[in-house]
């Protein structure tokens, strides 16, 4: 996260059509200096899928394949608390740019 921002408030979640579609999206934002949130950046820790100190109580991987093809098209963005204005309206601008190819 950027220096001197407030924590996080609420997130916008954006899901696209590929993983691989996602993959460019988060390049795009990175580029721009928009920086993402859980998804997919924590997923190791935040999806029990990864945690392994449950495994014997959890389901086999394979069912959660799914879960993995929603989880893995999204991209998370974090609304910050007090975050500028001015900077808000660049974020969209930046995001209302975006081409799928």
């Amino acid at each position: 996260m950027p220096l001197n921002y407030e924590p996080n408030y609420d997130t916008i979640i954006v899901q696209l059509k590929s993983r691989d579609e996602a993959s460019k999206f988060i390049k795009y934002l990175r580029k721009n200096k928009i920086f993402t949130k859980i998804i997919p950046d924590a997923l190791n820790w935040h999806y029990v899928k990864y945690w392994k100190q449950l495994k014997k109580y959890m389901p086999s991987k394979k069912e959660y394949l799914k879960t993995d093809d929603i989880l893995y098209r999204c991209v998370s963005l974090p609304i910050l608390g007090r975050q500028i204005f001015r900077v808000v309206k660049k974020n969209c601008e930046v995001i209302a740019n975006y081409k799928i190819v």
